[in-house]
């Protein structure tokens, strides 16, 4: 993960886990695990949110807004793949 001050993040690799939800990122893609939503080459300028996975009733400015996500659900063979691949690369 690389900060860029004043106001850019950037992540290259990672397995995030958050209330039930798995975003598995690497290089310049990331895929949403819960609901297999592969978002590739992306950036995104003066937003609120680059990727905002919700179901918010309130308008706000975000570069993706992913509604409806199930939690908790099992993943599929391409996300484990991916996330033991992130993992192996982490160890390495």
């Amino acid at each position: 993960m690389t900060f860029e001050a004043p106001n850019k993040v950037i992540i290259d690799k990672a397995r995030l886990l958050c209330n039930g939800v798995e975003i598995l990122v690497k290089e310049k893609l990331v895929f949403v695990g819960n609901n297999k939503t592969s978002i590739i080459d992306n950036e995104f300028h003066n937003c609120v949110g680059g990727l905002v996975i919700a179901n918010s009733p309130l308008p706000f400015g975000c570069g993706i807004l992913l509604e409806g996500v199930s939690r908790y659900q099992s993943n599929s063979q391409e996300v484990e793949r991916l996330a033991r691949e992130i993992l192996r690369e982490f160890a390495e």
